[in-house]
């Protein structure tokens, strides 16, 4: 390298050719309008469902988010919603497409404006205050740039659909060039409208807010000291805050709506938009910071000359260290578009392509923007010579500087047209595939044929079955419902408004009756109800799915029923035909649609990804349907070998829809087994099972039921411990179906039917197990007490714990288990009994025989070798010992009950306050026992905050001990604290008011 000086070799330089901004504009709208996309897809569905109406309340609620609900786009969709409604969807996408077109323009006049004077090598290029691009073809950093951003996938992707990415983009496009035409104008008319735009662009989109420091460092870059200045400081946040008042539009629309205050909503805008802010890992923005906002900051950097250097040597290596790090920067930018690598490319992280998930594209246009520079400097320092102190560059440095620039051409034209081609062949194509809308259709075909109820657990699958119904002409005949939201009574009440029948129901229930269950159940007690997918839950208590195609009709159980619910023949010949119909024609080229990567990311469509996740659930809780109706029902063996064989291929089926879909394989090892046939396919791991067992509500809403004999009596007691007990009994009586006689599922089911207040079928359960069965005697013998307990025969609860014990005197946990059952017999019949000296007297035996099994677990336990480790058992033993004694009247007993506790457990206050109140007992004649009472409750009152409990204990030392004054206190502090709906608030309110007469 030699030292330039600073006379190009040609004078008479032609004048540069700029690429045309509206030129852009109208290519970019030619290749979006071909390739725009026919429908929606689960990107734009949330965007899709506000113009259209399915969005039930698309405003802001304190429980519903709504992250598409923001004022620009209600600004800019306004139109939309004005039109026919076959024409909204279509219209929000072109709406995209311009808005995409529009960036690409903004693109390429940040381009042309981009100052290319940073380094000495480029100042003597460059002619000219502005530093614009002085050669003929400075219109290639711009091509180059929009090329690469125009054919990115998920640019692209974002610009045919109307997912509302392309109007930030925009306006984050639009801030960038009001900065560039203000460093070329010095027109400040341009920064005025940079802070109205990004107040208006910050209440859109929080990505702003992430972005505010790098706007506001370029800012003071720009303007320099003058920023300071309070004028002009003054004038920008004055419009900024103009733009910062679009975030009162949804809060005033929302309070229009009476959705709540205006105050209230636009705080809850405000946690929105922080909750969306830090859920995205912060490293997720650095990683694709590096590759973009990076090379930026380097080209921003002013870098001053060497002329100062002695060493030339040193100066022409700095110089050629610079060329190769900016070629290496247009390098990493170039590759970004290509999403090869994932430290460069933000779909990589899975960013963009998940629905809900930020597409970061602003990353994608600061990585054009860096192209454009970059490229433009290639140009201009490899292919425009300059004079050397000896003349023109020739030789290897000339064939370098050619070299380099043709290199520059070729990848302009080529890398484009790759790019174009490959996101265009193999994922645009498979982007705008109609599978979104071919399953909106087949939830639409599966509806009742007569007007019915439809609900759907998941908005997005509601919404593309209310859109199919639409374009079939349909809407009317159907009430579409958000059954999660029938909990919120905003919801029941536009239910109500909006469809006549269900204000007629709701009015129908009393008050108390007005749940969702409820609600369900009276609907399908009148007329069709109709659930689009397989479901469980509350809901599912009172009613319960008959298989229908996609979904199922909803059906109410008649009183108190619990049977087993099977298809009969010809609802099984009419959905077995429906999917074998399906799996020919619509699922047979939607696994491969659906191919993800090693890593789970879509190779081809995302959406065709999710909508065979719902296929394989459907899929797979058919094929447990099958498998059931094959085994419950007398059916002859070929019928009954077919009709499980289908079942393994409806399992098959789904594995192929989604082969991470562990339920189906291990159903279909089941069947294997059932069939008496080795297993296909690879088995499931422990590890597998028991992760999908371990969250057993996200193993249903992702990949279906299960119909094994050992997870189903794991899904049971799931149930039962959710008290969700019709579902638990069904699961038993499934297990006794596969396994008959199967004692552990035979006492499960006990437990099952007690819990639902089905005693007489529980007890003919239990009284059919044989004595031989392996069972654990204390849950045989827990559950057979139970059901006596539940039927208030305390002799026989009695018996069966005392014969047990008696049987199996080794086993440690029958005391534990008595005691408790003794304790509740006590207090049963002492709040029961018509008669309280009879309610007492068989209440003390009971406590007593609590207060025996208590003292014998106690003995037990402390007899072990390693009684540290049972500690907090003996401090609980000892805490209901305190309570036995104390409800027998042994206050003697229960103070050193308590007083050895409080040694063991000081910090517990429940044992002082037993402690007190036995004291405060016996100091009815013992004035001793009174003082220590007292002394202990002002310890809690002094050491544990207030207590109703504490202050009435210290009122009635008081009046014992004669101190009025003390006594009113206590009892104004506990009428302050205690609730009021007691015998006890009424007669110290009653004595209160007496003392103040007295004291008057």
């Amino acid at each position: 390298m030699t030292e330039e000086i600073e006379k190009p070799i040609s004078p008479r330089a032609k004048r540069p050719i700029y690429l045309s901004p509206w030129l852009v504009a109208l290519a970019a709208l030619a290749l979006y309008g071909c390739t725009l996309n026919p429908w929606v897809n689960f990107r734009s569905l949330p965007l899709a469902s506000q113009i259209m109406g399915w969005d039930w309340h698309p405003g802001p609620l304190s429980w519903r988010i709504n992250p598409e609900y923001q004022p620009l786009y209600l600004v800019l969709t306004c139109p939309l919603r004005w039109m026919p409604l076959d024409w909204r969807i279509t219209g929000l996408n072109v709406l995209a497409a311009v808005c995409a077109a529009l960036t690409l323009a903004i693109l390429a006049r940040s381009v042309k404006l981009l100052a290319h004077d940073r380094t000495k090598e480029q100042r003597v290029r460059v002619g000219g205050k502005d530093a614009l691009l002085p050669m003929r073809a400075s219109f290639l950093p711009a091509a180059f740039a929009v090329a690469l951003l125009a054919g990115q996938l998920t640019f692209w992707e974002n610009a045919v659909s109307g997912t509302g990415e392309m109007i930030d983009l925009m306006v984050f496009a639009f801030l960038i060039l009001c900065l560039l035409e203000y460093r070329h104008t010095r027109a400040e008319g341009w920064l005025c409208l940079f802070t109205f735009v990004y107040g208006l662009g910050m209440a859109n989109n929080w990505g702003l807010i992430g972005f505010f420091p790098c706007f506001l460092a370029a800012l003071i870059w720009i303007k320099g000291l003058a920023f300071f200045k309070w004028r002009f400081a003054l004038r920008l946040a004055t419009w900024g805050a103009l733009g910062l008042l679009f975030y009162a539009l949804v809060p005033l629309l929302g309070a229009g709506h009476h959705d709540g205050g205006f105050w209230e909503i636009f705080h809850e805008k405000l946690a929105e938009q922080h909750i969306l802010l830090t859920r995205m890992p912060r490293y997720f923005a650095a990683i694709a910071a590096v590759p973009s906002l990076v090379p930026l900051i380097f080209a921003g950097i002013y870098w001053p000359s060497s002329e100062g250097e002695l060493n030339p040597g040193a100066r022409d290596l700095t110089s050629g260290l610079f060329r190769v790090l900016h070629i290496v920067f247009l390098a990493v930018g170039v590759l970004m578009f290509f999403d090869i690598a994932m430290g460069v490319s933000p779909r990589k992280m899975g960013l963009g392509v998940v629905p809900g998930a930020p597409s970061f594209l602003s990353f994608y246009y600061l990585a054009a923007l860096s192209v454009g520079y970059f490229s433009g400097y290639v140009l201009l320092v490899f292919g425009k010579d300059v004079e050397y102190r000896w003349g023109q560059a020739t030789g290897l440095l000339h064939l370098t500087n050619v070299a380099l620039a043709g290199l520059l051409w070729a990848a302009a034209v080529v890398l484009p047209a790759i790019l174009f081609y490959r996101n265009f062949h193999y994922h645009i194509q498979d982007y705008n595939n109609p599978v979104v809308a071919q399953f909106g259709k087949e939830m639409a075909k599966s509806l009742p044929p007569s007007s019915a109820v439809v609900l759907a657990d998941e908005p997005a699958r509601l919404y593309l079955a209310m859109g199919a119904a639409q374009h079939l002409a349909l809407t009317n005949q159907y009430i579409f419902m958000e059954s999660r939201e029938l909990t919120h009574r905003e919801y029941l009440r536009y239910l109500a408004d909006r469809y006549p029948s269900i204000r007629r129901e709701l009015a129908s229930l009393p008050p108390e009756k007005i749940t969702p269950a409820d609600l369900l159940a009276a609907l399908a007690r009148r007329g069709p109800v109709y659930y689009l997918h397989p479901s469980f839950g509350a809901y599912f208590e009172q009613v319960y799915l008959l298989p229908n195609r996609m979904g199922g009709y909803v059906r109410a159980y008649a009183t108190n029923g619990t049977g087993l619910l099977v298809l009969d023949p010809s609802g099984v010949a009419t959905n077995q035909a429906y999917w074998h119909a399906l799996e020919r024609g619509t699922l047979a080229s939607l696994p491969d649609l659906a191919r993800t990567d090693l890593e789970g990311m879509p190779e081809r469509n995302a959406d065709a990804v999710r909508i065979a996740g719902y296929y394989s659930q459907m899929v797979d809780c058919w094929g447990v349907e099958l498998q059931k109706s094959a085994t419950e029902q007398n059916l002859a063996p070929n019928v009954k070998s077919d009709m499980l064989k289908d079942a393994s291929e409806q399992f098959t089926w789904a594995i192929r829809l989604n082969t991470n879909n562990t339920i189906a394989r291990l159903n279909q090892e089941y069947n294997a087994s059932l069939r008496g046939v080795q297993p296909s396919g690879s088995g499931v791991t422990e590890e597998q099972r028991a992760y999908e067992m371990s969250n057993l509500e996200r193993m249903f809403n992702q990949h279906g039921t299960v119909d094994v004999f050992r997870l189903n009596m794991q899904v049971g007691r799931f149930f039962a411990e959710y008290e969700l007990y019709r579902q638990s009994a069904r699961m038993f009586q499934r297990c006794l179906e596969l396994v008959p006689g199967n004692a552990p599922a035979e006492l499960s089911l006990a437990k099952t039917y007690i819990d639902m207040g089905a005693l007489d079928a529980a007890t003919n359960i239990l009284h059919h197990i044989p004595e031989a069965a392996l069972l654990d005697p204390l849950d045989r013998a827990r559950v057979e007490a139970l059901a006596y307990a539940k039927m208030n025969d305390f002799e026989r609860v009695d018996k069966v714990l005392t014969d047990a014990h008696n049987k199996y005197p080794r086993i440690g946990g029958f005391p534990d288990m008595m005691a408790g059952f003794y304790r509740l017999m006590g207090y049963s019949a002492l709040h029961e009994s018509k008669d309280p000296a009879a309610g007492e007297k068989a209440a003390a035996r009971w406590f007593r025989k609590s207060l025996a099994a208590l003292d014998e677990d106690l003995n037990l336990r402390s007899n072990l070798s390693d009684a540290t480790a049972h500690e907090s058992e003996i401090l609980r033993i000892n805490l209901q010992r305190t309570e036995m004694q104390m409800m027998l009247k042994d206050y003697s007993n229960a103070i050193v009950t308590s007083t050895a506790i409080i040694h063991q457990d000081p910090a517990n206050p429940l044992p002082i306050l037993n402690r007190a109140i036995s004291e405060l007992q016996l100091g009815q004649t013992n004035a001793a026992k009174l003082a220590a009472a007292k002394a202990d409750y002002q310890f809690l009152e002094k050491n544990h905050g207030p207590s109703h409990i504490v202050f009435f204990g210290l009122a009635q030392i008081a009046q014992k001990q004669g101190d009025k004054k003390d006594e009113i206190r206590y009892d104004e502090l506990y009428l302050k604290n205690a609730p009021t709906n007691t015998a006890e608030f009424t007669n110290v309110s009653a004595q209160l008011h007496k003392l103040k007469l007295e004291s008057h």
